[in-house]
């Protein structure tokens, strides 16, 4: 268990990772409801309407708790010193992980369309869900990047 290739840890702060990524979600006032995005983040600090400013700031706002987290986990599971490519490892599980529920809700969704609260309840799930993976593969793309530059060098 938690050997060479797999994406399970001994340790259990990886298992704590995931629950701890959702309170944060939750903590910083954020549901499965689409009106509990805070706009207003967005624009802290421009004087004029900048639709690309105010779409980082407003997913950096949202999304900066489980971001840290996800961070503080991939470089916990990169730590490992045996293999070289224990970075990218730690962030593909990562992905991995993260990808399942936009593929359960995908097909929920999917399969339910033409039931009624649909597109209430599970599509804006989705698009948090779906914003949350996109999130996650940048930031594990930048490791990963940063790691190959480190090692080049």
């Amino acid at each position: 268990m938690g050997g060479q290739g797999s994406c399970v840890s001994p340790s259990p702060w990886p298992r704590c990772g995931w629950p701890c990524q959702r309170c944060l979600l939750a903590f910083q006032g954020n549901s499965n409801n689409i009106a509990t995005v805070d706009i207003s983040a967005g624009f802290v600090g421009l004087n004029t309407y900048m639709e690309v400013p105010a779409m980082f700031l407003t997913a950096f706002s949202t999304y900066a708790g489980p971001v840290l987290w996800a961070s503080h986990l991939v470089n916990f599971l990169s730590s490992d010193t045996r293999s070289g490519s224990a970075l990218r490892h730690a962030c593909f599980c990562y992905a991995l992980l993260c990808s399942l529920p936009v593929s359960a809700y995908i097909l929920l969704v999917t399969s339910l369309r033409y039931h009624l609260f649909i597109w209430s309840v599970f599509s804006p799930k989705l698009l948090y869900e779906g914003m949350h993976l996109l999130l996650t593969a940048a930031v594990c793309l930048s490791f990963v990047a940063s790691d190959r530059s480190h090692a080049k060098s």
